[in-house]
């Protein structure tokens, strides 16, 4: 099944937030789920999911992952395990976040969902970040 219009603007929207958030010269290290990139830029699978978008460069250095959901994809049962699977593994590294796109409408659903998702995996020092204002 091919990717949605939708998905890819969302995850677009989570590339420009990771550029606009660390600089320009994080673009050699991001790492983009996207079949038009070389496969060596794909993002390292975490808990068997590979994220949307993954910034973790240096030693030390906190984790960033991106997630775009769709809202027909937000609440199934595969999201919920690779949301959960993200934050177990980034509660693992501190300071490190996670950041979801969803279009403006389910924003307060991504926020309900995300905070029981810590809830359930102990990861409240992971932080949330969720794009708002992005058409759906």
């Amino acid at each position: 099944m091919g990717e949605s219009t939708v998905h890819a603007r969302l995850r677009d929207a989570l590339v420009a937030w990771f550029v606009d958030t660390h600089g320009a010269d994080i673009k050699p290290y991001l790492l983009v789920d996207n079949s038009s990139l070389k496969a060596g830029n794909c993002p390292p699978s975490i808990a068997g999911y590979i994220p949307d978008v993954y910034l973790g460069i240096g030693p030390g250095r906190a984790l960033t992952v991106g997630e775009a959901k769709t809202p027909a994809d937000l609440e199934t049962k595969h999201s919920r395990a690779q949301l959960m699977g993200f934050l177990s593994h980034l509660a693992d590294h501190p300071g490190s976040r996670l950041v979801v796109a969803v279009p403006w409408y389910t924003v307060n659903q991504a926020k309900s969902l995300l905070r029981h998702l810590q809830e359930r995996t102990n990861s409240h020092a992971v932080k949330l970040v969720i794009l708002e204002k992005l058409s759906g």
